[in-house]
């Protein structure tokens, strides 16, 4: 499952999520799905969820309540994930 869930939000338990959304939009897509114990918030900016949202870009605030809890990794959309122009 991709979802995030409503409490108990670990970083694991985020990294975890973002990974089975079989998404690769996050600014640290590789090191996401490298597994790495540190894992920080900014790694996951730019990533999907299912309700069309997605993780603050840039300098903007994130806020694991406001911008992950309930929320589900992966495309609102029917294709797969993707950086764009990066």
């Amino acid at each position: 499952m991709a979802d995030v869930g409503t409490s108990d939000i670990s970083f694991s338990g985020l990294r975890t999520a973002y990974n089975s959304g079989n998404q690769d939009d996050a600014d640290d897509d590789s090191g996401l799905n490298a597994g790495n114990a540190n894992t920080s918030l900014s790694q996951f900016r730019t990533a999907n969820f299912t309700d069309g949202s997605s993780v603050p870009d840039g300098s903007n605030t994130i806020s694991i309540k406001d911008d992950f809890q309930g929320k589900t990794f992966g495309s609102s959309g029917g294709g797969g994930g993707g950086r764009g122009g990066r």
